[in-house]
């Protein structure tokens, strides 16, 4: 019998909370299920509903923490499992998605039949006060099998698969994890972490078999409009950059390292425009102590070598140039 872990982020969302840990509990009979419910400081009353399912479920745990985000509740979900639960496999959900009472069986049986380390399915996004009628799973298909050393080769492609970057949609087993945690502190750590599993992952096989679904909540970070947080994008490509650098990869180096330092400029002009010059500060001088680094190794066009010359020298060119080359470089507040 397969023993699956699975950990839950919680924080304010006690309208679906319920929903969510019903659909991980009513899995398929023939899993040996926990699940550790990890509440990230929540001010509404998610916190009175972990404890009621710790109450009555001997296979919930409840962890009860200040604020410090998805990627902290998950790193303290990671640490608790590995030092109280017994388990082969471990899998992350958001606190307001359900899942497909099949999903880990299916998934399961993914991994064994393919001899993988990782198995992951679809999503759909559903409405934020809908409900999910589901129907009967009876066969998946692998319709994917990527394999770790050709998916990093491939990584701009498979970077841009939700389905891959996110933790929730995938089961994977637990020895991937003894050494790996998420980056706090920034959005998008989904992301970050991806590299860093594909190069300790030999078989991945994804089925596209809708099994996960995720609630559209327009009050979510990822969702917020511009605001600081949004900042930490810069960040996701410079931890990109640094990941293939240290691998000598010459090709991924030289496409993040494009990235990091359009994507600067870009936020930069944003954090102007709205007051947060300050807040971006740190990120600009990532940018300085990088720039001739990355300036001469970069794959850029002229004009974007022109735009990082000038904004080096004299921001209000470099300023313009970017605008000029963006016309939808303003984000939404």
């Amino acid at each position: 019998m397969a023993k699956i872990t699975v950990v839950v982020p919680v924080y304010n969302t006690a309208e679906n909370l319920k929903c969510c840990v019903d659909s991980i509990l009513n899995q398929s009979v023939s899993l040996d299920m926990s699940v550790v419910l990890v509440d990230d400081g929540s001010k509404d009353k998610s916190g009175e509903i972990c404890d009621k399912y710790a109450a009555e479920h001997r296979n919930v745990y409840v962890i009860h923490k200040s604020n410090g985000g998805a990627a902290s509740a998950r790193n303290v979900g990671i640490d608790f499992a590995f030092q109280n639960c017994n388990f082969d496999y471990i899998a992350f959900v958001d606190s307001d998605d359900v899942i497909h009472p099949q999903m880990y069986e299916k998934l399961v049986g993914l991994i064994e039949n393919n001899d993988a380390d990782v198995a992951s399915c679809q999503y759909k996004f559903i409405p934020e006060d809908s409900s999910v009628e589901f129907e009967y799973i009876d066969d998946v298909t692998t319709d994917e099998i990527l394999y770790g050393n050709s998916a990093l080769e491939n990584f701009t492609s498979v970077c841009g698969s939700v389905s891959i970057i996110s933790p929730c949609m995938r089961l994977c087993k637990k020895e991937l994890f003894e050494n790996l945690r998420f980056l706090e502190g920034y959005m998008e750590e989904d992301s970050m972490l991806l590299p860093y599993l594909l190069e300790k992952v030999n078989k991945w096989v994804r089925t596209e078999k809708i099994m996960y679904f995720w609630r559209e909540c327009p009050e979510s970070v990822t969702r917020a409009k511009f605001n600081p947080k949004k900042f930490s994008f810069v960040m996701v490509s410079y931890i990109r950059v640094k990941f293939f650098e240290e691998r000598h990869s010459k090709k991924f180096k030289k496409h993040f390292a494009k990235e990091f330092m359009n994507r600067t400029v870009g936020y930069y002009c944003n954090a102007k425009h709205y007051g947060f010059e300050k807040e971006f500060s740190k990120y600009r001088k990532l940018y300085n102590k990088n720039w001739f680094k990355y300036f001469f190794t970069s794959d850029f066009c002229f004009n974007e070598y022109l735009m990082h010359l000038c904004f080096r020298l004299h921001i209000p060119y470099g300023e313009k140039i970017y605008k000029k080359l963006n016309p939808d470089w303003l984000c939404e507040r």
